[in-house]
């Protein structure tokens, strides 16, 4: 338990805690049908906090105008490819850092299509689970349900709250692993702008 001057915080340890949530109790609550899901779960949420956990300046723009799922969805899906490439080249890579990279690669790419318009053109990502944008919104449903962030199903946006700031500065910024994961995300999508930024001159461009 921890209390900010806004707010009082509940939440379970990581590790050994009774109330700690499983992967049973997530998959009923939150139609993750395979422990695959979870773990794509999991990185999605991670990948949101490593968009939106910045300097205070920077933040007060994300808690206006949030991250967009179209813009989600192209960093998951640029971080999954970026991480597969570098396992195809380090056979140690997804056991280093205890992510299954394979397993969550495969689903992103093949079980999920990018999205489906309604006969209005608009796109319900509550009802359409199996399209990437759709199993985002069931990632970030525990976040929401845990009014951390405002899931805005009609623009498509997702808007971090106070509280979520509150719990990454007073509990995640002091787990290692937090910041290993977030520092790897980093790393990834600043190699991406690396290489778009300076292309193979082999291929005269």
């Amino acid at each position: 338990v921890f209390d900010t001057r806004e707010n009082l915080h509940i939440v379970s340890q990581a590790y050994d805690s009774v109330f700690a949530t499983s992967y049973t109790h997530m998959k009923s609550k939150y139609r993750l049908d395979r422990k695959k899901h979870f773990y794509l779960a999991n990185i999605i949420i991670c990948i949101y906090l490593a968009e939106i956990d910045k300097e205070s300046h920077i933040r007060v723009r994300w808690e206006e105008e949030g991250v967009s799922y179209y813009k989600l969805e192209e960093l998951v899906t640029k971080v999954l490819e970026s991480w597969k490439a570098r396992l195809d080249e380090e056979n140690n890579f997804a056991e280093d850092w205890s992510i299954a990279i394979d397993e969550i690669y495969e689903i992103w790419n093949d079980d999920f299509s990018m999205y489906k318009e309604s006969k209005s053109g608009q796109i319900d990502v509550q009802r359409n689970k199996n399209t990437r944008l759709g199993f985002i919104y069931e990632a970030m449903r525990p976040l929401a349900d845990q009014k951390l962030i405002i899931n805005n199903v009609r623009e498509l946006r997702i808007i971090p709250k106070v509280e979520l700031y509150e719990r990454l500065d007073f509990l995640y910024h002091d787990q290692n692993r937090y910041w290993e994961i977030m520092d790897l995300i980093q790393e990834t999508r600043e190699g991406e702008s690396h290489a778009e930024d300076y292309p193979d001159q082999n291929n005269g461009l």
